[in-house]
Parts: C-alpha cells; structure tokens; sequence
C-alpha cells in the first residue's frame, strides 16, 4: 500500500523528526510512505494544501500522527480520506504488514 502521513506540522517543533520516525516505521512494514514533511520548502500555506490534496487522492491509505486533531491541514487531508471511503489508520500500529494488506 501507498500509505500518506497526516499529522500537524505548524507549531509543531520537531515535526520533521516526528514524521520521519513515523515513516521509518510504516516503510518498515513493506509499505511506500508520502510524507509531506520532507517535501515543501517556501510555499504559500495554499500551495502545500493543493499540493498535499493531491498527492492524498494518489494513496491507498492515510496515518493520523499524534496531534492531528489540533491540525487544520490534518483535519482537512482527514474529511477528504473519509470522504473517499480510504482506509485511515488512527495509530501506527493498526498498520498491517504489507504482506498481510495483500491477502
């Protein structure tokens, strides 16, 4: 599975570091990870949300990061997934293996 990591970012100081662990793990279990911490650089909030939408609807699946709900973007990137009938894991260890999502 192609799994997308939502989570908060702004006034979050160590997201970079909270994603990639989370990433380390989900790539752990044989899976592809999008992690949109380690992809925007000078963008307009408006920018990374069309960006991050985008690359949303080329998952299979979302991870909610610790904090999500305090996000306005994870919230968002969250509706979307539900509204898409995309499978949303609420904690990293929900997340099968990959060779256990394919049987």
């Amino acid at each position: 599975m192609r799994i997308y990591l939502s989570g908060p970012i702004s006034g979050v100081k160590d997201y970079r570091r909270n994603f990639r662990e989370a990433a380390g793990s989900v790539a752990s279990r044989g899976h592809t990870v999008f992690n949109p911490a380690d992809l925007f650089g000078a963008m307009t909030l408006k920018e990374i949300m069309r960006w991050d939408l985008l690359c949303l609807t080329d998952c299979d699946a979302v991870c909610m990061l610790d904090g999500w709900s305090n996000s306005g973007g994870a919230k968002i990137e969250h509706a979307l997934a539900e509204y898409l009938g995309m499978p949303i894991f609420y904690n990293l260890d929900q997340i099968p293996d990959e060779s256990e999502a394919e049987s």
